[in-house]
């Protein structure tokens, strides 16, 4: 990772302004209420993620006006709404309908059923009522409004059932209602007192939720990411269980995806992937919906839509024909942007490789999801200097919480732009490191210290495929030496040899499962390239670490084996006959099956498997708990070697049969290791598996699955119901 040089001094100084700019600045100084301490820069337009300002200097927005911007600055097809609505009708009041109004109530509810959220299972039927939504001007005024449904809400089972429950290093707007839930001494303070009956609770501390939540708590509100507070995930175990805890007491939930939300996350909602026990009762959002256009809203289960009544919450502008037209507009864009998944993945893993190159500034990988990031530095006076110093350098950020910087760009970011902000900010972080040397004691370099800072680097950069290496290694450590047990030393049971097997697939997840998904299999990785959106950059990379990892696994288990193949085999190294040895690592066929008997074996078989993965993925379905996923696949692989691992030894995975394959030409097994039944290494280690799990991937989709992502249901109509939770 190469040092881009050309950003390490300033090119759009802040100082000086020209004369000009001066005086503006001056005359705005007497004209504007003085809350906000902005630098002395004017900015004037903007195109795409591409700000300008009064000397036409250019800056790579990352922040996106706060998380607002997500089609970009002056976006054509926003700009030409704009202008159409504003010709026909801008306002109404809400005493009567309007067209857009409505259009965007049936577009938000139609969207979250698709893509999941509020109960609704992702590819849910998009017929019939269960979701409403409300409209307002802002974020605050969408959480003020989540306050008072929580409250009327509370008011039906109790007259004394209204306190409210927020969690520390939230943000929840800057009214008084928002202000109240928003448990940080610098914006509370000067407003004090708030309104009474809220209590505050650290999240992530399930034991806590009892005495937290109790028969007089009406409603919780929490941010599935919290954003201002730094940028931290909720821990999925504590979401399920406040779900839970607010079902026993009867009190509303509510999600603030005001800046996580709204595709920000890649999916429509922070919680769209999670299971529907971790599901709120009701989301606020604001900032993309319509671009930078004032509007905010709430969306609701009915539930709570039934508890509210005319004339008990309203606004004057909310809802009106210009706002959500252009939201419309908007959030239709939004749901149909390409290649969201990679691009934030390339931009997480840009800025982790740059948390391993400066481990003396920043503490630990990159935290958030989706196009909301946080790097967390080691000390809290960096992120604000980190700000200044990118702004000088053409580079717009954000602070977070008290030791982070903020990355939110616009989520149509191009690839060439993550990698420039990215060079940026890297030369950002070595200005910053060079001005705080002479007064920090820097600990001398040693060559131990010099190998290991190079290999965080390689572990940040390379982590999912080493993941995938790791896995795979001890997956055949493990059924390689149970093959090697069973045969050579007559050690346990036929229905051992799959049962281990089946051991080491569910310990090669646990191990890799929560880094790289734990694919294992280079088929698994191009079935879900092909439906469901993995990188087709990743899978070169992911296949040839599952080789090598199955390889160096093969290579231990041989070492580990090798005087019993000796003695076993008698010093020689053959691949077929009654005293062959190639097949305890690789797969063979029984000598009496033809060539189509044994391919169509392994396509069956990795159709099967495939199909089944899918299966489990699929929130939808009945996937398993979280956290059990290895248990599921323990089960899956059992049940396949069983019953289909007699004729050619179950291989179902090239790297599994490909590697130790390698390692065999290695240790003197011959040439016919690859020419042996007509290159049957190819033909059924490849071939046969791969066309037989993309076609199982396939038939899932077709008869099973509904999901959006999949090129199968780009055309649907959905009519399953069962998903929703009322």
């Amino acid at each position: 990772m190469a040092l881009a040089s050309g950003y390490i001094k300033p090119t759009h100084p802040d100082n000086p302004q020209p004369k000009e700019v001066i005086d503006k600045l001056n005359r705005y100084a007497n004209s504007v209420v003085n809350t906000y301490a902005r630098p002395p820069v004017i900015f004037t337009h903007g195109k795409g993620l591409k700000l300008y300002d009064s000397q036409d200097r250019e800056y790579l927005d990352m922040s996106a006006g706060i998380a607002v911007n997500g089609l970009g600055h002056a976006d054509d097809g926003v700009s030409k709404v704009l202008a159409d609505q504003s010709s026909k009708l801008v306002h109404n009041s809400n005493l009567y309908h309007n067209e857009w109004s409505g259009e965007l109530a049936h577009l938000l509810t139609t969207l979250t059923k698709q893509h999941g959220g509020l109960g609704y299972v992702k590819g849910s039927s998009t017929e019939g009522a269960g979701l409403k939504a409300f409209f307002a001007n802002s974020g605050t005024e969408a959480n003020e409004g989540a306050l008072k449904f929580a409250r009327v809400s509370g008011k039906q089972h109790s007259a004394d059932k209204v306190e409210l429950v927020c969690f520390n290093n939230a943000f929840h707007g800057r009214s008084m209602g928002g202000l109240s839930v928003t448990s940080n001494p610098k914006y509370q303070d000067p407003f004090a007192p708030l309104i009474p009956g809220v209590k505050v609770g650290n999240v992530n501390d399930v034991p806590a939720l009892t005495e937290l939540v109790t028969e007089k708590t009406c409603g919780v509100i929490i941010e599935p990411i919290q954003g201002e507070g730094g940028i931290h995930n909720v821990d999925l175990d504590f979401l399920i269980a406040l779900r839970k805890r607010c079902d026993e007491v009867g009190a509303v939930l509510i999600y603030d995806e005001i800046q996580c939300g709204l595709f920000r996350s890649t999916n429509m909602w922070a919680h769209s992937d999670f299971p529907v026990e971790a599901h709120p009762d009701l989301i606020t959002m604001a900032k993309p919906l319509a671009n930078g256009f004032p509007i905010g809203a709430i969306l609701m289960r009915d539930s709570v839509a039934n508890n509210v009544s005319p004339g008990s919450h309203g606004t004057t502008f909310g809802g009106s024909p210009l706002s959500t037209a252009v939201a419309h507009h908007v959030l239709t864009r939004l749901s149909q942007l390409p290649d969201m998944k990679s691009r934030a993945e390339l931009l997480k893993e840009r800025l982790n490789q740059l948390a391993a190159a400066y481990p003396d500034l920043i503490k630990s990988e990159v935290r958030g999801r989706g196009f909301l990031l946080g790097v967390p530095f080691k000390d809290t006076a960096h992120p604000g200097k980190a700000l200044s110093l990118a702004r000088e350098r053409g580079l717009l950020i954000l602070v977070a919480g008290s030791d982070a910087v903020r990355i939110v760009p616009s989520l149509t970011i191009s690839e060439e732009e993550i990698n420039k902000a990215c060079d940026i900010f890297e030369a950002v972080l070595e200005v910053l490191r060079k001005e705080l040397a002479p007064a920090e004691a820097v600990e001398p370099s040693t060559p131990t210290t010099g190998i290991l800072n190079k290999w965080a680097l390689i572990k940040n950069a390379y982590r999912e495929e080493l993941a995938e290496f790791l896995s795979t290694f001890v997956l055949i450590v493990i059924g390689a030496g149970v093959n090697c047990q069973y045969t050579l030393q007559g050690s346990g049971v036929a229905l051992s040899v799959p049962l281990t097997w089946a051991f080491g697939v569910a310990g090669a997840v646990w191990i890799a499962g929560g880094i790289s998904g734990g694919h294992l299999n280079p088929v698994v990785t191009i079935s879900l390239a092909i439906f469901r959106g993995f990188p087709w950059r990743k899978v070169p990379s992911y296949t040839i670490s599952q080789v090598l990892g199955c390889f160096a696994g093969a290579c231990v288990a041989y070492a580990n084996y090798h005087y019993s193949i000796d003695q076993f085999e008698d010093g020689l190294r053959t691949i077929h006959g009654p005293t062959a040895t190639g097949g305890l690592f690789f797969t063979m066929p029984q000598p009496y099956l033809p060539a189509l008997n044994c391919f169509f074996d392994e396509f069956l078989g990795t159709a099967i498997l495939v199909g089944l993965v899918f299966a489990l993925s699929d929130k939808s379905n009945l996937s398993p708990p979280h956290g059990t996923m290895p248990f599921a696949l323990f089960l899956t692989i059992f049940g396949l070697g069983a019953a289909l691992g007699g004729n050619t030894a179950g291989g179902f995975n090239p790297a599994r049969d490909f590697g130790p394959r390698l390692m065999a030409w290695f240790m003197g097994y011959g040439n016919e290791v690859w020419s042996f039944f007509g290159q049957y290494w190819f033909w059924c280690g490849w071939l046969a598996p791969i066309s037989g799990g993309i076609a199982g991937a396939f038939v899932y989709d077709a008869f099973i699955y509904s999901g959006a992502d999949s090129p199968v249901n780009t055309k649907k109509t959905h009519v399953y119901e069962s998903g929703v939770i009322a």
